[in-house]
Formats: structure tokens, C-alpha cells, sequence
């Protein structure tokens, strides 16, 4: 399982698990959408408040416990 975090850097990361059968939670929307073609990626988002600026949810905990 590997967390990836909100952030442009962290879309590089993309190629590099493309092969790969592995587990990722995220908060980038961007990634999310760039990742959904590969479905050897299985794709958790935190879920929360979309953060328009940033493309990325915030607040999870938040929200979850309203």
C-alpha cells in the first residue's frame, strides 16, 4: 500500500507504478484521473472537501466523523 500525497511531484511518480499490482490512497484528484486507465491500481481516495486550488480533497477526517 503506498500513500501518495496532493502535489505535482507526486504525479511522477505514475510511470513508475504502472506495472505494478499495488494499493494506493490518495488526495490528488490528478492523479486519481490519470491512474483510472490501469487497472492493476487499486485506487482509494480519502475522500473530504474538494480543494479546487490544489485539485485535491481535504478535511477527511473531518467529514467522516460529521
Amino acid at each position: 500500500m503506498i500513500f501518495i500525497d496532493s502535489g505535482t511531484t507526486t504525479l511522477e511518480m505514475l510511470p513508475y507504478l504502472t506495472e505494478k499490482q499495488v494499493t494506493i490512497v490518495t488526495n490528488n484528484v490528478d492523479f486519481i484521473t490519470q491512474a483510472m486507465p490501469y487497472e492493476n491500481l487499486t485506487i482509494f481516495s480519502t475522500g473530504g472537501m474538494l480543494e479546487r486550488k490544489t485539485n485535491s480533497f481535504s478535511l477527511a477526517i473531518k467529514v467522516l466523523s460529521a
